[in-house]
């Protein structure tokens, strides 16, 4: 209904919604409002909808891991979306710069209910692994030095705002640059959500974990994993640590777009995200 407001027409709008109650309800309620006009279709929102492309900008509501209706945006247009890299979700707006590529910024850290359907994609979700947590709760040491080394990224109930962001900019630092990234989630108390690096490939004797969990960082198996997170921190410290603000993100349905030795991406099903640090 505000989209209408701002466009001028309800004829311009077009909502898609993957839950056919919730869809139903959406339609009831703008029906009865004045906005009958407005497409209001039950289907996959991860398809996008082709009947009424291409559009000026596309609004997701939901967290994104895939951007498959790229396509549909006019060239100048624009698409907004909480985007999900390994777990860290973010508020994003990309404008299509050329007909593969899409550039744009990041805002705030945020935390949406996630796409379903077929591009949903739970690899760039958080990951509830009943064998790690069975790893962690018999078999994971505290790290004392890398808790020493790491100890501005541990929280407690006083630690303010500005370092709580602080830890979230490390994170996405290690979403974008590591392949072995990943936000981890379990049912055990004290222990619910941590970011971790999981190395899982290699023989037996570079397989391991590093977890750094709210105010205390747990390892298991080989020391790669404690090794990577290490260098990690060092690399965003002598980087002056970057936030959100200090990057632009680039979308692109060619993955030879991508610039040479870019080390900060995701690779997806429909595409690669790569990520530039401006400093």
């Amino acid at each position: 209904a505000v989209l209408a407001e701002i466009t001028g027409s309800t004829d311009n709008v077009t909502t898609v919604e993957i839950d056919r109650t919730v869809s139903r309800f959406a339609g009831e309620n703008l029906r009865r409002s004045g906005y009958g006009d407005i497409d209001v279709i039950n289907a996959d929102g991860g398809r996008g909808y082709r009947e009424n492309a291409p559009y000026d900008s596309i609004i997701v509501t939901c967290g994104a891991p895939e951007i498959p209706f790229a396509d549909q945006v006019k060239e100048g247009g624009y698409i907004a979306l909480p985007l999900v890299s390994r777990g860290m979700e973010t508020l994003t707006s990309m404008q299509r710069i050329d007909k593969d590529l899409f550039r744009g910024t990041m805002s705030i850290f945020v935390r949406f209910l996630h796409f379903e359907g077929v591009y949903s994609n739970k690899n760039q979700f958080s990951k509830r692994v009943g064998a790690l947590q069975r790893l962690i709760e018999n078999h994971a040491e505290r790290s004392s030095s890398l808790e020493s080394q790491l100890s501005d990224m541990m929280l407690d109930d006083n630690t303010d705002m500005q370092s709580r962001t602080q830890r979230m900019n490390f994170q996405f630092y290690l979403a974008v640059s590591n392949p072995n990234a990943m936000l981890y989630e379990s049912d055990r108390e004290g222990f619910e959500s941590g970011y971790a690096i999981w190395n899982r490939t290699g023989g037996v004797n570079e397989m391991g974990f590093t977890v750094m969990f709210r105010n205390s960082i747990l390892k298991w198996g080989s020391e790669k994993s404690a090794e990577s997170l290490s260098r990690s921190y060092k690399e965003w410290i002598d980087m002056g640590k970057p936030g959100l603000e200090d990057y632009t993100v680039y979308f692109s349905t060619k993955t030879g777009n991508m610039p040479d030795k870019c080390r900060n991406y995701i690779e997806r099903k429909n595409g690669i995200t790569w990520y530039e640090i401006n400093t």
